[in-house]
């Protein structure tokens, strides 16, 4: 799996570059040597628009998460709601009602 930094990081390449099919992130030209992103040239760039888009969605009172809860969200959150059913259940109810909530968040059009 590409990291979110190489990530960024070839989006930034991507961007700044004017030579389209010789550009280093075209598919055709991944074994390009001279490729800034494969020696890490936009890395601290990456860094930077990742700490600024995260301070961006904490100043709105956002946060990533993922898509379906992990089993230490799902063990926090039994333990803050103090629920008495069994475990199995608890996770298949925590869990439906974690993913309808994030399904509900406004999207860029709402």
């Amino acid at each position: 799996m590409t990291s979110m930094i190489e990530r960024v990081a070839q989006a930034i390449c991507l961007s700044k570059t004017c030579e389209g099919i010789s550009c280093c992130q075209n598919p055709s030209q991944r074994g390009r040597l001279d490729c800034p992103v494969s020696d890490g040239g936009y890395n601290d760039a990456a860094r930077a628009a990742i700490a600024v888009h995260k301070t961006a969605l904490a100043d709105d009172g956002l946060v990533i998460v993922p898509l379906v809860p992990t089993e230490a969200m799902i063990a926090v959150g039994r333990q803050e709601i103090g629920f008495v059913a069994d475990a199995g259940s608890f996770e298949i109810m925590s869990k439906a009602a974690y993913q309808a909530m994030v399904g509900a968040v406004p999207g860029e059009d709402q």
